[in-house]
C-alpha cells in the first residue's frame, strides 16, 4: 500500500524474477487476486502510465523507478431546468473542474423547438458569480482553453425564446466538454456533458409579459457631431458621449432592472455615469457605478419598469 505522497517498497524481497503492477482496491498484505490481468486503477481515475511492467529481475540491490500515474478525471455540472417567456433570454450557469492541466472545448448542440428563432450562445463566466457581465458578453467562449489543477471554467448558457413560440413548447441544449488529459497518450481524452431544458411559459393574463428593449449611440460632443446609432469619427482628445435608450415594449413590468455597459478601448472615462431625467414614473432612483471598465446603471429597491416605460442613462469618455 502506498502512504500520502505515493510511495511504497517491497522488503525483504527473496531475489529472482518478477512483475510489478498497480493493484488498486486489493487487501493488503494479502490480496484476494494475484496475477497481472488483475491490474486496475483506482475508482474514477485513469492511467497516464501502464499499469503493469515488463518482468525485472532482483538482485541484491535497490530498484528505483517503478512509478505509476493515475489522473482523476473532470467534473462537469449542473443540468438546469428553467421556464422562459416568449421574446425573452433565460442564463443557466455551469461549472467545470479539472484536477489536472490540459485543455478542454465546450461544444453546444440543441434540438426541440418547433418554432423557428430559438438560440443559445454560450460564454464564460470569468468571476465564476453566474452573472453575466457586459465585457464578458462581448465574445462567446473561446476554444481550447488551457486548464490548471484545481481551478473552475465558468459557463453561462443563453437562451433567448422567440416572439411567436407556443407556451409548453421545449428546447434542449447539450453542452458537451471534451477534454484533453495534457495530450497523454494512454489518458487519451473524456467527454462530459449538461443539459439545459428550456420550456416556454404562457404569459400572465393579468401581468402580460415583459421585454426590455436597448439602443445604443454616440456622438462626438467636442465636433458637435449628431447622434448616431452606428459610427462617429473622432480624434485624440475628442469628448464623445455614449447613450443607451431602455424601453419596456411588452405589457407586464420588468422586476430586477440592470443596465451594463464597458468604458471602450483607448479611452478614458469622463466623469460620472448620468441617468439623464426625468426617469419614467414608476422608477424613484438611478445611479451610475463604476468598477474598473465597467459600468452599471441600478435603480431603486423594488422599482419595477412598467409596460411601454422608457428612460436614457449615459456617459462621456475622451479618446486617448
Amino acid at each position: 500500500r502506498t502512504d500520502a505522497d505515493g510511495k511504497y517498497e517491497f522488503f525483504p524481497v527473496i531475489p529472482g524474477d518478477y512483475r510489478l503492477y498497480e493493484a488498486s482496491r486489493e487487501t493488503v498484505p494479502t490480496p484476494q487476486n494475484c496475477n497481472v490481468s488483475f491490474a486496475k486503477d483506482p475508482a474514477n481515475y485513469r492511467s497516464t502510465t501502464n499499469n503493469a511492467f515488463e518482468q525485472f529481475s532482483v538482485v541484491d540491490a535497490e530498484i528505483n523507478g517503478k512509478d505509476f500515474g493515475d489522473i482523476q478525471g473532470p467534473t462537469f455540472e449542473p443540468d438546469n431546468t428553467g421556464s422562459i417567456l416568449a421574446g425573452n433570454v433565460e442564463f443557466y450557469a455551469h461549472k467545470f473542474t479539472a484536477k489536472s492541466t490540459g485543455s478542454v472545448d465546450f461544444i453546444s448542440s440543441s434540438s426541440g423547438g418547433a418554432t423557428v428563432g430559438w438560440s443559445s450562445v454560450i460564454y464564460q463566466d470569468l468571476d465564476c458569480n453566474g452573472q453575466l457581465e457586459t465585457a464578458e458578453a462581448n465574445a462567446p467562449v473561446a476554444s481550447n482553453l488551457a486548464t490548471i489543477a484545481g481551478q473552475d471554467i465558468c459557463l453561462i448558457n443563453k437562451v433567448y425564446a422567440p416572439t411567436g413560440v407556443s407556451a409548453g413548447e421545449t428546447f434542449s441544449n447539450i453542452i458537451s466538454a471534451d477534454f484533453n488529459f495534457n495530450n497523454n497518450a494512454l489518458a487519451g481524452t473524456t467527454t462530459l456533458k449538461v443539459t439545459d431544458l428550456s420550456k416556454a411559459a404562457a404569459n400572465d393574463p393579468v401581468l402580460g409579459s415583459s421585454k426590455l428593449e436597448l439602443r445604443k449611440t454616440v456622438q462626438n460632443i467636442t465636433q458637435s457631431s449628431a447622434e448616431t446609432e452606428t459610427q462617429n469619427q473622432a480624434k485624440p482628445g475628442d469628448t464623445l458621449k455614449y447613450r443607451i435608450y431602455y424601453s419596456n415594449t411588452g405589457t407586464g413590468s420588468i422586476t430586477d432592472l440592470e443596465i451594463k455597459d464597458v468604458v471602450p478601448a483607448f479611452t478614458t472615462l469622463s466623469g460620472s455615469p448620468d441617468c439623464e431625467t426625468p426617469l419614467p414614473a414608476s422608477l424613484t432612483s438611478c445611479s451610475g457605478n463604476v468598477s474598473g471598465g465597467n459600468i452599471e446603471w441600478t435603480f431603486g429597491v423594488g422599482d419595477v419598469l412598467d409596460g411601454g416605460a422608457q428612460g436614457v442613462v449615459s456617459y462621456e469618455v475622451i479618446i486617448d
